[in-house]
């Protein structure tokens, strides 16, 4: 049986889009959420995501302009909002998970985007809030390479436990209101230290 939707290549796969069967290629560029979830092809691609292939920023681009670091520290200084509600205790891996869902959303176009914990529910519509007051015009090429690299430097920041966490609050500070962070405790200013933020390393 040839695949339902190109009607070239053989159909190898129950397709409960069509109904009926498609070839693997067909399978994974025209998969939908809403009709697809549940079945063992949709499962199996989304936890196979390899998030560092998502294109990203390089550190150049970062560190000659400003204007990407402002969209980077609203990304980050949410995260360090969201930290601060549960009395900074949470985990690095908590906040790349958020990053891939937000990536969920933005690159891979995900219908619904939840988590089971509340926790990172609670983070994910944090940073979605954040994205959609502080950043209501930024293109989304721009919008995902900018998620994508703030995910790329909490990976290689982390060892497993806040060090990347601890790193943002230092230097990013956390966000009280749109376009508006604050710097608990910090002795120097951060508008002068881009050279340490994590997205320039």
């Amino acid at each position: 049986m040839k695949c339902a939707i190109c009607l070239r290549k053989k159909g190898k796969r129950d397709c409960r889009l069509t109904g009926s069967q498609v070839c693997n290629l067909c399978c994974g560029q025209n998969r939908k959420q809403a009709s697809c979830s549940g079945c063992e092809h949709y499962m199996n691609a989304k936890s196979c995501r390899n998030y560092g292939r998502v294109p990203c920023f390089s550190s150049i681009e970062m560190q000659d302009d400003f204007e990407l670091q402002s969209y980077s520290n609203s990304i980050e200084s949410t995260l360090c909002a969201w930290d601060n509600s549960f009395q900074n205790r949470l985990k690095d891996e908590s906040a790349l998970r958020v990053l891939e869902m937000l990536l969920d959303k933005h690159f891979f176009h995900d219908e619904n985007v939840s988590a089971a914990d509340d926790v990172l529910q609670k983070g994910f519509e944090m940073v979605s809030t954040s994205i959609f007051e502080d950043l209501p015009d930024i293109a989304e090429e721009t919008l995902n390479k900018t998620i994508s690299v703030v995910h790329f430097v909490a990976k290689r920041r982390t060892t497993g436990g806040r060090e990347y966490f601890d790193f943002i609050h230092q230097f990013v500070g956390f966000r009280v209101a749109p376009g508006v962070r604050v710097f608990p405790g910090l002795s120097r200013n951060p508008e002068s230290k881009y050279s340490l933020n994590p997205v320039l390393q």
